[in-house]
């Protein structure tokens, strides 16, 4: 084995210190607003994971949905770039997608030449934190087959969508706050395309999750299990 100097192991810690770290992007977390749709001034959230975001237009009396789109996403600089994998409107938008410039500080977001200001809601913290899909359920879910089940989550929010990958219909949206304390789970819906649940809480019976898996007991007995995408 060769024998290192001392000036070998300066070298070396000097250039692992000059290397760069992969820092989280800041846009990561929740945010939110107001913003007009369809002649009518909606709640707007918007999660965006390492890869993946989601928006959702609704009615913070009623939680009925107005809008929701969805899709990969990245930027560079000031440049965002997102592909569409849903949308409620306009599914013929599937597989394309759409740029535009941002202004972007610690607590404030908006698109350049566009009204709608987000604020921060929470950053990109939180074991639960990312873009999960379904893999396995022991109940009846949205869908059936040909149909994805997906949670984006912040820290502090989620939204679950039901849709149909190969044409980007949208089946049923729900969303809202959850709160996790250890093997704990709940949550509180503030919108859902399905209507009757609006401002409920449930809790889970028990959840399990390390990086990759979160699997979750509903008080029901129904499991299912989750997976990064």
């Amino acid at each position: 084995m060769p024998s290192f100097g001392a000036l070998t192991w300066v070298a070396l810690l000097a250039t692992s210190l000059a290397l760069p770290h992969q820092m989280p992007d800041p846009m990561i977390g929740a945010w939110g607003g107001v913003d007009s749709r369809e002649g009518q001034d909606a709640e707007i959230v918007v999660i965006f994971t390492e890869s993946h975001q989601v928006a959702v237009w609704f009615d913070a009396e009623s939680g009925e949905v107005v809008h929701t789109n969805g899709g990969l996403w990245s930027r560079t600089g000031t440049h965002v770039t997102e592909v569409v994998e849903f949308d409620s409107d306009n599914p013929q938008r599937v597989g394309t997608s759409v740029s535009f410039d941002i202004e972007l500080t610690d607590n404030e977001l908006s698109i350049v030449g566009a009204p709608m200001q987000l604020t921060r809601i929470d950053g990109g913290d939180g074991n639960l934190q990312g873009a999960w899909e379904m893999f396995e359920s022991s109940g009846a879910g949205q869908g059936g087959p040909g149909t994805s089940l997906i949670r984006l989550m912040s820290s502090t929010r989620f939204q679950q969508v039901a849709y149909e990958p190969e044409t980007g219909r949208l089946i049923a949206t729900s969303g809202g706050t959850y709160r996790l304390d250890g093997a704990g789970y709940a949550e509180t819906v503030a919108f859902n395309t399905d209507g009757g649940t609006v401002g409920e809480s449930t809790a889970a019976r028990s959840i399990e999750h390390d990086d990759d898996v979160w699997r979750q007991t509903l008080a029901d007995g129904t499991t299912r299990a989750w997976r990064r995408r």
